[in-house]
C-alpha cells in the first residue's frame, strides 16, 4: 500500500468501531470496502499510521 492509498482511506473510509486504547494512545480503525488502516492522533495536527492492510 502506498501513501495515496492511505489518504484515500482517510477521505473515503469510515471508522468501523469505537476507538481502542492501546499502548497509551487511542487507535481508530478506518476502512473502505478494499482497505483498512489503523491510525492514532499525535500532536495537535498530526496523524500516526499504525498499520494497514488490504481486505479480501
Amino acid at each position: 500500500m502506498i501513501m495515496g492509498d492511505v489518504l484515500n482511506v482517510l477521505h473515503e473510509g469510515r471508522i468501523e468501531n469505537d476507538a481502542e486504547f492501546e499502548n497509551g494512545q487511542w487507535r481508530y480503525r478506518v476502512a473502505t470496502h478494499k482497505k483498512t488502516i489503523v491510525i492514532s492522533f499525535g500532536d495537535h495536527d498530526k496523524i500516526r499510521l499504525i498499520t494497514c492492510w488490504r481486505s479480501k
